[in-house]
């Protein structure tokens, strides 16, 4: 069948000074009819579950202007490394789409 479909985004406080790195304080999952938000406000580690989701290769993660700046919040926030945890496959930009 076709893979699952979920919104996913990141947030947090603006690094506004060079010396600045606020961590991810919120992460927001979105499918057809449920939305998650999960505060990570204290989490120096993501949940196990979370690490399974972000690594899932039945799920299609649909983001919106995904860059170095997200991946570098995941691995300082939280010790997560994108580039050899990840599925690069299974991240859609739709911002990168909207490009073409």
């Amino acid at each position: 069948g076709l893979p699952i479909l979920v919104g996913l985004d990141f947030e947090w406080k603006p690094d506004k000074r060079p010396h600045d790195n606020h961590p991810i304080a919120l992460m927001q999952m979105a499918c057809w009819d449920t939305v998650l938000i999960v505060r990570t406000t204290k989490c120096v580690r993501l949940p196990r579950w979370l690490e399974a989701f972000l690594e899932d290769t039945d799920t299609v993660k649909v983001t919106a202007s995904f860059d170095v700046s997200d991946k570098a919040k995941l691995k300082s926030s939280f010790g997560w490394d994108f580039d050899t945890r990840a599925r690069a496959p299974f991240y859609v930009d739709i911002a990168e789409i909207a490009k073409q």
